[in-house]
Formats: C-alpha cells, sequence, structure tokens
C-alpha cells in the first residue's frame, strides 16, 4: 500500500479532527479527481483561517507585516518563529509541524527538513499556507527576482508564481544556506499572492538562538544510524539531548519519532532537546503504524491516528466524503480491511493510490472497518473505527 503520511512521526503529533475556516465566499464548483461531485473551495479569508487556529491577536501582522514595527528577536503576538539554524520565519502559532499528506500540506504547516514524499497523489486543500524549509541551494533553475538586505544578510527573492491553484515563492539566505518555500493555495489569487508575500517578511535571521533541527529525513538516508546521526547534530548546534525510548511506535528501532521542542523551534546554546527513539516492535502489529483520513465536499480534513485506531475510535462524516486507510512500516502493502455496515463503498477509483482500502461515504448510518495486516500467511488486526456517516 501506499504512505500517505510521511512517516509515523505525525501520528504523535497531528491533531485527531482537521477543520477548516468556515464558509465565508463559497467559490465556483471544480471538477474533482474523477469524480462527478461538487467540491466547494472555501472562501479564503486570513482572519477566519487564524481565529480558527487561535491566532486571531497575529492577523494584522500576518497580513501586513511592517518589519520595523516588531524587534528582530521576537516575533508578534500570536506567532513563533520556526526554521533551520539561524534563519528564521515567523507563522501563527497554530500552525502544524509536517502536517502533509503525499508531500502536499493538509492544513497550514511548516515543513522541516521533511523525507521525500510517498509515492501517492493527492489535492491541496483550498485556503491553506504553508513553508518549506530546507538546507542548501534553492531547487534548480531558481533565478533571484530580486536582492535585499535583512539585518546583514543577503535575501535572493525568488518571483511569485501561481500555477494551478497554489501560488509559491522561494526565498535563499545564501549566507545561511537556508531555502525557504511559501506558498498559499488561496482561493482568491490576488489574496494568495498577498500572503505569500506578506509571510516572506516575517524572515528573520537569530543571533544567539539556533533551531531544533528536522527529522523528517532521517531514517531515508541514516536507517539504524538515525539516532546517532540526530543526537551529533544536536551537539553540533550547542544543544544538550535527552533520549527517551520510545515502544508505541510503527517505527524500526534507532527512529528518531518525536522531538520537544519541537523541531524548527528557536533555542539559546545549552538548551535540553527530548529525543524519542524507538527501541523496537514487541510484536508483529507493532511493526506498522495506521491511519485514516477523509476530505468532504467542501474539502475539509479530518483523521485518525494509530493510536486512535488502537483504541477503537469513531470518525464522524458527511454523504459524500473520501475516507482512506494508510500504513507505514513494516508489512504496511498487506493493509487490509474487513467492513460491517453499508454506509460506505469502496472507491471505485481502482487506480488510486490507497485502493482497495479507499472509501465513499455513500449513505446516512453506522459501518465498522477493521484493519489489519498479514503475517506469515494471517491476518493480524490493528484495530476497529466506527465510521459514522451523516446526513
Amino acid at each position: 500500500m501506499s504512505s500517505p503520511w510521511t512517516t509515523a512521526l505525525l501520528e504523535r503529533t497531528a491533531e485527531q479532527v482537521i477543520v477548516l475556516a468556515p464558509p465565508v465566499e463559497p467559490m465556483l464548483a471544480e471538477a474533482g479527481r474523477l469524480r462527478r461531485r461538487r467540491r466547494t473551495a472555501v472562501g479564503g479569508a486570513v482572519l477566519a483561517v487564524l481565529v480558527t487556529l487561535g491566532a486571531a491577536d497575529a492577523v494584522t501582522s500576518f497580513v501586513d507585516p511592517d518589519p520595523e514595527a516588531w524587534p528582530a528577536a521576537t516575533p508578534p503576538d500570536g506567532m513563533r518563529f520556526v526554521g533551520l539554524g539561524r534563519a528564521v520565519i515567523a507563522v501563527p502559532t497554530g500552525w502544524a509541524t509536517d502536517a502533509t499528506r503525499c508531500g502536499e500540506p493538509v492544513r497550514d504547516t511548516v515543513v522541516i527538513g521533511a523525507a521525500p514524499a510517498a509515492t501517492c497523489t493527492t489535492e491541496r486543500p483550498a485556503d491553506i499556507r504553508s513553508v518549506a524549509i530546507t538546507a542548501g541551494p534553492p531547487p534548480a533553475g531558481f533565478r533571484a527576482e530580486s536582492t535585499y538586505d535583512l539585518g546583514g544578510h543577503e535575501v535572493e527573492r525568488g518571483a511569485t508564481t501561481c500555477p494551478g491553484d497554489t501560488c509559491t515563492a522561494v526565498v535563499h539566505l545564501p549566507t545561511e544556506n537556508v531555502t525557504f518555500t511559501v506558498g498559499s493555495s488561496n482561493t482568491r489569487p490576488e489574496r494568495a499572492r498577498a500572503e505569500v508575500a506578506a509571510m516572506v517578511r516575517g524572515l528573520r535571521v537569530l543571533d544567539g538562538r539556533v533551531a531544533v533541527p528536522g527529522t523528517g529525513s532521517l531514517a531515508v538516508d541514516y536507517g539504524r544510524s538515525a539516532e546517532a546521526k540526530y543526537l551529533a547534530d544536536l551537539r553540533d548546534l550547542g544543544l544538550e539531548p535527552v533520549v527517551e525510548p520510545d515502544s508505541t511506535t510503527g517505527a524500526d528501532p534507532g527512529t528518531v519519532t518525536a522531538v520537544s521542542p519541537d523541531r524548527g523551534t528557536p533555542l539559546a546554546p545549552g538548551s535540553e532537546v527530548t529525543v524519542r527513539v524507538a527501541d523496537g516492535p514487541r510484536s508483529a502489529r507493532d511493526q506498522v503504524a495506521v491511519g485514516i483520513g477523509s476530505v468532504d465536499d467542501d474539502r475539509n480534513y479530518r483523521g485518525l491516528t494509530h493510536e486512535d485506531i488502537r483504541r477503537g475510535a469513531t470518525l464522524e462524516v458527511p454523504q459524500g466524503t473520501d475516507i482512506w486507510a494508510y500504513a507505514d512500516g513494516r508489512r504496511s502493502r498487506t493493509l487490509d480491511a474487513r467492513q460491517d455496515g453499508a454506509s460506505i463503498a469502496v472507491d471505485f477509483w481502482r487506480n488510486g493510490p490507497n485502493w482497495p482500502t479507499a472509501w465513499e461515504a455513500v449513505a446516512p448510518g453506522t459501518t465498522e472497518l477493521t484493519l489489519s495486516i498479514l503475517v506469515d500467511g494471517r491476518r493480524v488486526d490493528l484495530g476497529t473505527v466506527r465510521v459514522v456517516v451523516t446526513e
């Protein structure tokens, strides 16, 4: 099976219910992928989004920030700095970290040195803002439209482009060797451009603080040496790692599953960073981490984590919602589901990345889904989810 989430890391941090801002300017319906249903694009008011995320105080600074209005080392109220090394950017405090599916953001998020995207496809929801932060030069073909000085540091800014439904701009800081890719999928292109420009103006280079490094590519690049590499990176930055074992994840031994303070958080040298490291599976069912995602006709995303499914959670969705199950870890390609109920039906899109563990909510009612993997020729159940479909 495909792995729609980047890694099992997000299962410990992703919010259990993801709800975007209420529609304020319903747009014309657009064709969905091979669907005959409407997908109504949610109107793009930054105010509504930030209120939903608990950052209402940051609206003015976020929409039209004045670099002279707040000190270089302090973000405005309701916002936080995230970054790599000394290079940071201000984002609302309600933003997630690495909240992606198939490499696409599913809510307002910062993506810090993420692993390569899973081999699957997804749509970026409407009205989503994101900042991807990577170490190294900008992507091939980058051309600086302008350069300017930021506290003694040169900034190379690419043009804002709007292919498809998302406007993006790439910004590179040569002295820090860090690249920021800022994006907005606001349903109004002029608004999306304004949001991109506003976010770029939140760039800073901090003195006396460094950001907690990302973990997304560790397991891919270093395998069982990921723990040693990450601890060395922390010490090289002047931070003090504190290791805690993690026996609840489906990750391979030595995988860094979580860090606290979170990735991208600027800290003073000598600060402690708690690093949770997988100490190995205890049984066959611990060798895989599963999740369930859903998106309704208004492109509102909801999801259940591995822990939710183990406990036996309930997912309530409106009729017409797309639902899918996914897995990461050993035997993830053997993921299957038993269905008890008729309120959902297997998605007809046989070439979809999650078929046949993908469904459509077709009628009001309740269906139980029991997820399982194949171990030595027998099915091992991972958990049961009640899917309640409303009109």
